[in-house]
């Protein structure tokens, strides 16, 4: 048992995906720079989403491969759905606010714009594990790993440059940033040699894409709905 753990975290995947975790963090720290008093707040809230990452990732990938046991089986330390991921993430992050009103709003979002660094670095973990590859085994992992934290350095810039000054502003930042995420995720799909299709030639983490790209258009309506009646510039 203590060797098939040991085994387990020493894996690529594994390691690489700590290794986001971390550069992550690091990442929001430096950009955010919380207070003292937003250091506990920030800190919580992370691990707790990153628990739902987790959580929502398997699940998602349980799910899609229901009738596969022995694929499921042999999948213990990689096999994560990372669209699935984004929905435990964000349901947890949501979570921890109910738990913790008090909770500021720039520490929800920093925890939440950091999602397409932490998914474009565990990409990385992938392509050395040899999953999510493109069709005749295209490296598909290192155009998504590009594609994503183009996606995040694009909000951070927004972000530290202080260009949406409303107080809606920083997450219409990033509502276009993970819908350009689920935009990009969802035509990926079809070029990708696991697929598992559900229905019309559409994967379950294609459905998840189109329902994330519904949700963050209704969120960004609403938040122009707001800007207008109020004649804030943003």
């Amino acid at each position: 048992m203590l060797k098939f753990i040991i085994e387990s975290i020493f894996q690529p995947y594994v390691l690489i995906f700590a290794l986001a975790v971390c550069i992550a963090f690091f990442a929001m720290v430096l950009i955010f720079k919380p207070s003292k008093n937003e250091w506990l707040y920030i800190v919580g809230c992370y691990f707790m989403a990153l628990f739902g990452m987790l959580l929502g990732a398997k699940l998602t990938f349980i799910i899609e491969n229901a009738v596969n046991r022995e694929e499921i089986y042999n999948s213990f330390y990689s096999g994560f759905s990372y669209v699935g991921g984004i929905i435990g993430y964000m349901v947890f992050v949501k979570l921890y606010t109910k738990l913790y009103k008090e909770t500021p709003q720039e520490v929800t979002i920093n925890i939440m714009m950091i999602i397409p660094l932490i998914y474009s670095i565990a990409k990385i973990g992938c392509y050395f594990s040899g999953c999510c590859t493109g069709i005749t085994k295209f490296p598909l992992q290192i155009i998504e790993c590009f594609l994503y934290v183009t996606i995040y350095v694009i909000m951070a810039i927004l972000y530290k440059k202080h260009l949406y000054r409303a107080s809606n502003s920083n997450c219409v930042i990033v509502y276009l940033g993970l819908m350009a995420l689920s935009i990009f995720r969802f035509f990926i799909d079809f070029i990708r040699a696991d697929r598992t299709i559900i229905f019309m030639h559409i994967t379950l983490p294609q459905m998840l894409c189109l329902i994330f790209i519904y949700f963050f258009t209704k969120k960004l309506l609403n938040i122009n709905q707001t800007v207008k009646h109020s004649n804030i510039k943003i």
